[in-house]
This record gives C-alpha cells, sequence and structure tokens, in this order.
C-alpha cells in the first residue's frame, strides 16, 4: 500500500468504474431503500408515501436536470383532469405549474413524459389500480406538434406519448401470474 495525502493508506489497484457497475450500485441502493421502508414502518399507508418520495429523489438524482419527478395531478387544454398520479416526470425547463404543493402539483399533459404508479406489493389488483390512473392520464388530450417544434428534432412526429409505468418493490407472485 502507497500512503497518498496526509498520510492514508491507499491501495495500489483502482478498481475499474463502468457504468453498468454504477447503475448496479444505484439500484442495489433504491432496494436497500425500500427494504428499510418496508421492514421499519408498520404503517401501510406511510410506507407507500415514503416509497413514492425514496424513488422521485431517486429520479430526480439521476434524471436530466430538465426533467423533475413529482406527485400531482395532469391537466389538457379541455381542463379534463386525471386521477392523482404517483410519480410523474415532467419537463420542467418548459412546463408551467398551474398548482404547486408540497405533495400535489398540476401540470399540463403537453409536458409529461411519464407517469409511475408506485406499489409496495404488486398484486392482481394493486397491477389494475395501477393501470387505471395511467390511462387516466393517457385519455388527456395532448396538443400535437406544430412544424416549428417538429424542425429541430427532424421528425415527422405529430406528437409524443407519455410512457407509463407500475413500479413495483414487492410481489408474491411471478410476473406472468399477476
Amino acid at each position: 500500500m502507497a500512503e497518498g495525502h496526509a498520510g492514508a493508506p491507499q491501495s495500489d489497484k483502482m478498481i475499474p468504474l463502468t457504468i453498468s457497475q454504477l447503475f448496479a450500485d444505484a439500484a442495489k441502493k433504491l432496494v436497500s431503500d425500500f427494504a428499510y421502508i418496508r421492514n421499519s414502518n408498520p404503517h401501510a399507508g406511510d410506507r407507500g408515501e415514503e416509497a413514492e418520495e425514496v424513488l422521485k429523489t431517486f429520479l430526480n438524482n439521476h434524471i436530466p436536470q430538465r426533467f423533475r419527478a413529482v406527485s400531482g395531478v395532469v391537466i389538457d387544454r379541455e381542463n379534463s383532469l386525471s386521477k392523482q398520479t404517483d410519480v410523474i416526470v415532467y419537463d420542467a425547463l418548459s412546463s408551467p405549474v398551474y398548482r404547486y404543493g408540497e405533495k400535489t402539483q398540476i401540470l399540463p399533459v403537453d409536458t409529461i413524459a411519464a407517469v409511475m404508479e408506485v406499489k409496495s406489493r404488486l398484486t392482481k389488483d394493486e397491477l389494475k389500480d395501477g393501470y387505471q390512473k395511467i390511462a387516466s392520464v393517457k385519455a388527456l388530450k395532448k396538443t400535437p406538434l406544430s412544424r416549428v417544434d417538429q424542425l429541430p428534432t427532424g421528425s415527422d412526429m405529430a406528437g409524443a406519448g407519455t410512457l407509463g409505468v407500475v413500479f413495483g418493490f414487492d410481489s408474491d407472485a411471478s410476473l406472468e401470474a399477476v
């Protein structure tokens, strides 16, 4: 062992740092945080809220800073509202926030990239519930992209879809059974 700054011992061998290892380490931390919540919080509702906060924090620390992850409701130009959504990933650079609150924000559907429903224990009923909440966002009418918006991307796409994810931390059943 060689000595580094201030006499601290350092290993002569560096552990190779890879993107794959960075993702694996981040995933381990996320799983550890969820296990802590599951094992230490006896109240199911509080556990769910804590799990949502852990996922939002994780996303906000790892996705491009242009995007933010929050909880809330989505609205379209016809004033139709989605159901409450656990995690909304939106374009924070171009989105107005119609209502800001610590727990609930209201955001326009045109700036939504993804919505996620967080389930502490994924069952058939929880999957159906998550699907219905995601469907309430996907049913909202997005404004088609104008030609001006299409040109910089070089795309002929008339609009961008919203990704929907049901995020389950645990399940007693296999994915096929759920």
